[in-house]
C-alpha cells in the first residue's frame, strides 16, 4: 500500500497498491508489515528508510533491495511516500 504526503500528486488519502516479488520458497508467515519513508523526487537517487521494520531481517533487506532498484521506483508516484508491504 503507498500513501503519498504529497497532495499535489494523488488526492488526500489516495492509497494505491502494487504487486512485488521477493525470493519464492521463503516463508513469510507470521510477519508484520514493513514500513518504508522515500521521498520519490528522482528514481536515482531516491533512499528508502525502513520506519517500522517486518520482525524479519531477511524479509526487511528484501524489500530494500527491490526497492533500491531504480526501475520498480520509476512507477511509484512523486513526492513523500509511506510504503506498506505486507508479507504473503
Amino acid at each position: 500500500i503507498i500513501e503519498s504526503y504529497d497532495k499535489t500528486e494523488l488526492p488526500e488519502g489516495a492509497i494505491l497498491e502494487y504487486a512485488y516479488e521477493l525470493n519464492e520458497g521463503t516463508v513469510w508467515s507470521n510477519l508484520e508489515p514493513v514500513i518504508i519513508f522515500l521521498r520519490n523526487e528522482n528514481p536515482l537517487v531516491a533512499k528508502p528508510r525502513v520506519y517500522q521494520s517486518s520482525l524479519s531481517e531477511l524479509f526487511d533487506e528484501q524489500i530494500l533491495e527491490w526497492l533500491n532498484k531504480p526501475k520498480h521506483i520509476a512507477f511509484l508516484p512523486k513526492g513523500f511516500l509511506k510504503l506498506t508491504f505486507y508479507p504473503n
